[in-house]
């Protein structure tokens, strides 16, 4: 299970859900000093022209081999994230999401020592706080747009779902929280249930903790026990990617990420954004849907 490759025929879906909360313009602290937003939007731009180079180009031109939808959630209700393309059903082709950036910027990638390295990215998301934390209401639209996906598309792998926060719902308790979860992850096609990642910041004086077995989130608050009995289990090609970078994960590992800085956040997003495909990766800059050699 979870291992159909991605084709224009069998699409993978990536659903991100993004707290803008008001406590997301808090600093995050780290290895950046930026707000919580800020740093969960430069990551959600790193992501989406990785996805778009390795998986959704070729001969210069976009090809349908992953959905994207985003909605961020705030006050009491989740709205779609990319304004420059319609919500649809939830979800956009990848001839619409690729081309589908407003501009391109500068954001920080990685440093080396007191230097910190650039990179040219396109932009889909932007930073931006207010209001309450209605995770259940955006938990409950992801479970709509999976269903509907995994309805229209059976064969395909099965949806990938992010979850991006920095803390506790306020429409609903815990048990509301993991009821709303397994409505998400009860979604499924023939190669497996979906999956429901979250990437919890927290602003607790602990360690980062990267995709713990629940038996190591012991003595963490309660809405991080939730989020991690909510996360799924990872499966085995996103092991196998972790491994790739230098995590040596354990078995029943959970796709939960902990008070990380923004170096851990986007090594997450790669690992979670994992899908299995055989397209030849190239190198270059998006430009209104074509590539060119950076």
């Amino acid at each position: 299970m979870h291992s159909q490759n991605i084709s224009t025929k069998k699409p993978g879906l990536v659903l991100f859900l993004i707290d803008q909360s008001s406590s997301m313009l808090h600093g995050w602290g780290g290895d950046r000093d930026a707000s919580k937003s800020q740093l969960a939007a430069d990551a959600l731009n790193k992501t989406l022209y990785d996805l778009a180079l390795n998986a959704c180009m070729k001969d210069g031109r976009p090809v349908d081999r992953v959905h994207i939808g985003a909605y961020y959630y705030s006050d009491s209700s989740a709205r779609w994230a990319i304004d420059t393309i319609s919500e649809g059903k939830g979800w956009a082709t990848a001839q619409d999401w690729v081309p589908g950036y407003h501009d391109i910027d500068k954001i920080p990638v990685s440093s080396d020592g007191n230097e910190v390295i650039e990179q040219e990215i396109p932009v889909w998301f932007f930073p931006d706080a207010g209001g309450w934390t209605p995770m259940i209401a955006a938990l409950n639209k992801a479970s709509k747009v999976v269903k509907s996906h995994v309805t229209e598309f059976p064969d395909s792998y099965p949806p990938i779902v992010i979850n991006i926060s920095d803390g506790c719902q306020t429409d609903g308790d815990f048990d509301d929280l993991i009821r709303a979860a397994k409505g998400v992850k009860s979604a499924a096609t023939n190669d497996g249930d979906s999956l429901l990642l979250n990437i919890q910041i927290t602003e607790h004086n602990h360690s980062p903790m990267v995709f713990p077995t629940l038996s190591q989130t012991t003595g963490s608050p309660q809405e991080v026990l939730s989020m991690a009995e909510a996360s799924s289990v990872l499966p085995a090609n996103m092991l196998v990617e972790a491994k790739k970078v230098g995590m040596n994960l354990q078995e029943g590992a959970k796709g939960l990420i902990l008070d990380a800085d923004w170096t851990l956040l986007t090594r997450f997003l790669r690992i979670g954004t994992t899908l299995n495909t055989e397209v030849a990766k190239p190198t270059g800059l998006l430009t209104s849907g074509t590539e060119v050699e950076a």
